[in-house]
């Protein structure tokens, strides 16, 4: 398995130093700057000791993604420009979360809102696989969003859509908030299931082996389908040297 931390080029290094294999940014500080600027930030992440395989935040909260106000030329536009950069700087995984893009807004139908969702994802899937990029779905608490809470409603929206470049992300966190069962991940199986988050479910802490959490149950599944993919620790740290390097101990054992 292939560990990473969601963080930005500035500490690279310090994860690499740390053992980590990649770094997992967000696309939105990047998918709207200027050619001129995204030239400097091809320079820095060619500098990188290691890559960003991964990327977070595909939206930025300014495009909606439903609701009345939803414009898909502009989401296709997007589209096409973000991931052509987030390939150019070396991802090969494009997570979708953008709570602030796809809320529903205030009295606008919940089905609705998920069909747009799943319109988007059927314009997206192509552009993806024109990239060589994989997006996958990636469910949020209910305090994050109100549209994909749990990894079976992300499963159900994947498997829905229908293409083979979107696809499912589980998040232990997001799972913990939710009380949802791990066995979802083996109802997704390596078929659907494409990349992972991690973090400590009190105060989203970077994960560590005292931590009094059900992490064991949620590895087993994982290792029950043969995971081997990636995963990334999406969490806050006051001590990212050191987090950093406990951190990955923990992991490295939890997934031998």
């Amino acid at each position: 398995m292939r560990l990473g931390i969601c963080t930005s080029p500035a500490n690279a290094e310090t994860i690499a130093r740390a053992g980590y294999d990649y770094i997992e940014p967000a696309l939105n500080a990047v998918s709207e700057i200027t050619d001129e600027a995204f030239a400097e930030v091809r320079g820095t992440f060619a500098a990188m000791p290691i890559r960003a395989e991964a990327f977070n935040c595909l939206f930025p909260g300014s495009i909606r993604l439903t609701g009345p106000e939803v414009d898909s030329d502009r989401v296709r536009a997007y589209l096409n420009a973000a991931l052509a950069r987030a390939r150019e700087l070396g991802a090969e995984v494009i997570v979708f979360g953008s709570g602030g893009s796809r809320r529903v807004p205030e009295g606008f139908s919940h089905d609705t809102a998920l069909e747009q969702v799943a319109a988007m994802l059927k314009v997206a899937g192509p552009i993806a696989k024109q990239n060589d990029l994989t997006i996958v779905i990636e469910p949020l608490r209910a305090a994050e969003d109100n549209l994909i809470n749990t990894a079976a409603a992300g499963l159900e929206l994947a498997t829905a859509v229908g293409h083979p470049n979107i696809r499912l992300l589980v998040d232990y966190y997001h799972m913990r908030s939710q009380n949802e069962s791990p066995e979802i991940i083996r109802r997704a199986g390596n078929a659907m299931l494409r990349h992972c988050h991690i973090a400590r479910l009190d105060g989203r802490r970077w994960p560590k082996p005292t931590d009094d959490e059900e992490y064991g149950a949620f590895f087993s599944a994982l290792a029950d389908i043969g995971y081997d993919g990636r995963l990334s620790i999406e969490g806050s740290t006051d001590d990212l040297s050191a987090d950093a390097r406990e951190s990955i101990a923990f992991l490295r054992t939890a997934t031998e």
